[in-house]
């Protein structure tokens, strides 16, 4: 993956009709479907122009569109073939200077401008929208320029520009490559148009040429809180844990260790045939019904090959620069499965950079091989300096196993959080103190038990997701041994609150222990 520029900049404004009040959706397209002779093809699947000129000093003259994109070698865009290697396939988008223009001939530059545009609505405000695609050099020579864009524009303000991010196209190999561009989507953005695509200037008819293919635009979520007991999940579903982010990732190497191939990121399945399912009967009293288990993608045939399938599951978010300077922890329990011969398992917590080719830039991991049959807790922290901004964090696990060998281990009762927060941030046990409720997921009331080694000070707690303490089941010097209280679902303003999950937290002067429940209303 090459360089990205995630500066915000600051351009002349472009007068564009707004987009229709739809909220932002994935696009996917590999051209392949399109008809290279149709010269409607590239504006019946969404894609628009728009043109800027400029005078030889960079003076902004006039605009003009927008208009729904050319498929002709003349202007702007052009569905090509024959251009693609073993992943472009047969067709490929071709993106150049509007040539019909007479300012070519006028000494002034002409700026072109191919994208697509929808609406920023309250469902797309706190995602990371990532703009992926494949993109190699045609004819383009100099002084001409390229570049891959995020815009986002606000109709109520003449159209003004609010984010222009940029990836710079102008000098990359004549061999395909991948790029990406994000995007975070915050509140003062709703209603504001989003548009993805290419550009190029040019003047005196000097070639433009970029090829592009692959194009996925999708959104991600930033570094957050997150927890999972897995209790709300169907067992049934094959789209459950993909549905809950999980994504996974493979390996194949040699018996010597030599690399042969990697697959995915993929959706996590919940099947027994690769990499993670949903199961239930595995859990203790603080545990529940059902787990998390995660073990090798045994669908891989190399398995019987001699070769070693190592097999990442996990969640990724995006690094945004309010994300930095803090120590992130990944706290869960977990006992073995049938992990055996020479499988290896590990969790881990790593931040790994899309402009230096997914490269990683910092990691912890904890071995799992040997751990109890028993439940037991974990934890896994990182610190995140600003040097991570735009990056990517993930935290997951991974095992490695040949020969279709054991390589399962069960997880459950996962809390990612941020330990500088003032939320119940690091989930650790408190020295003495155990921690449950029943029934979870609940629809009414739960009770929450607890115990004391010793007499302490204890404050038990409700918290939601964004760390918002929301009520106060207990606070005060408590007697050792056991204790029991309950919650009807009502915050401490006396409304109810809404459904979903939340951390139950005791508190005591030995450190803290963090659950999760599931009200459903």
């Amino acid at each position: 993956m090459n360089a990205r520029n995630t500066a915000l900049l600051t351009a002349a404004a472009l007068c564009l009709m707004p987009a229709s009040g739809l909220a932002i959706t994935p696009y996917v397209q590999d051209f392949e479907g399109l008809i290279q002779v149709d010269p409607d093809a590239l504006a019946n699947d969404g894609w628009i122009v728009f043109g800027n000129i400029y005078n030889s000093s960079g003076d902004y003259l006039y605009g003009y569109g927008p208009f729904p994109a050319p498929n002709t070698g003349a202007a702007f865009s052009a569905v090509a073939s024959g251009e693609g290697g073993t992943e472009q396939g047969t067709q490929q988008l071709t993106i150049f200077s509007d040539y019909e223009s007479a300012e070519h001939a006028n000494g002034n530059t002409v700026e072109s401008n191919v994208f697509q545009e929808q609406t920023i609505t309250a469902a797309d405000v706190g995602k990371v929208w990532v703009f992926d695609f494949n993109a190699k050099l045609g004819n383009i020579e100099p002084p001409s320029t390229a570049a891959a864009f995020i815009k986002t524009l606000d109709p109520d303000d003449g159209f003004a520009l609010t984010n222009f991010v940029t990836e710079d196209m102008t000098s990359i190999p004549v061999t395909w490559d991948g790029y990406s561009v994000y995007l975070y989507i915050d509140a003062s953005l709703e209603g504001q148009l989003f548009q993805f695509g290419f550009l190029n200037e040019s003047t005196d008819y000097d070639g433009t040429g970029i090829f592009y293919d692959n194009i996925n635009v999708y959104s991600m979520d930033p570094v957050d809180l997150y927890m999972q007991n897995f209790e709300s999940l169907s067992e049934s579903d094959a789209d459950a844990l993909a549905d809950d982010g999980w994504i996974v990732y493979a390996n194949v190497t040699d018996s010597g260790g030599g690399f042969l191939y990697n697959y995915g990121p993929f959706p996590a399945p919940n099947h027994e045939f690769g990499f993670s399912a949903v199961v239930t009967g595995e859990g203790g009293a603080e545990q529940g019904a059902q787990q998390l288990s995660v073990y090798s993608d045994y669908s891989n045939p190399d398995h019987g090959n001699n070769r070693v399938i190592e097999s990442f599951v996990y969640q990724e978010r995006f690094i945004r620069g309010e994300d930095t300077e803090q120590t992130w922890a990944f706290d869960f329990n977990a006992k073995l499965g049938n992990l055996t011969g020479g499988s290896t398992a590990a969790a881990f917590v790593r931040t790994i950079d899309p402009a230096d080719d997914f490269a990683v830039t910092s990691e912890e991991v904890l071995d799992m091989s040997s751990i109890p049959v028993e439940w037991s807790g974990f934890t896994l922290s990182l610190d995140i300096d600003a040097s991570k901004e735009g990056q990517l964090l993930q935290f997951g696990f991974l095992n490695t196993a040949t020969d279709f060998e054991g390589s399962g281990i069960f997880y459950d009762n996962i809390n990612f959080a941020s330990a500088s927060s003032d939320a119940p941030d690091l989930p650790t046990w408190a020295d003495g103190a155990r921690l449950s409720n029943a029934p979870n997921p609940f629809t009414q009331v739960t009770g929450i038990n607890f115990s004391l080694e010793q007499n302490d000070q204890a404050k038990l707690s409700v918290f939601d997701l964004q760390g918002r303490r929301i009520a106060t089941l207990r606070s005060g010097d408590l007697p050792a041994g056991e204790h029991s209280v309950t919650w009807d679902g009502m915050t401490d303003s006396g409304t109810p609150a809404a459904a979903g999950t939340y951390w139950y937290v005791l508190e005591t002067t030995k450190g803290q222990v963090s659950k999760a429940m599931t009200l459903i209303r």
